[in-house]
């Protein structure tokens, strides 16, 4: 199939483990035969930190 990960580029989810939800954020990402499937390895560490600077979401920058 050469599908390693389908979810979409990064989701928002309700934390289950406290009375208060927080949001969190990770990316997510395609990966395919051939072409130039990660064009940008370090695209998501700055983009979490900015994330987080901006709004009150927990980002993760490891990809699932």
């Amino acid at each position: 199939m050469g599908l390693k990960a389908a979810t979409g580029l990064g989701l928002l989810r309700p934390s289950l483990s406290s009375a208060k939800t927080i949001p969190q954020f990770f990316f997510t990402q395609i990966q395919y035969r051939g072409g130039e499937w990660d064009p940008n390895p370090l695209f998501a560490k700055p983009m979490v930190e900015e994330l987080e600077v901006r709004t009150s979401i927990k980002a993760f920058p490891e990809r699932r």
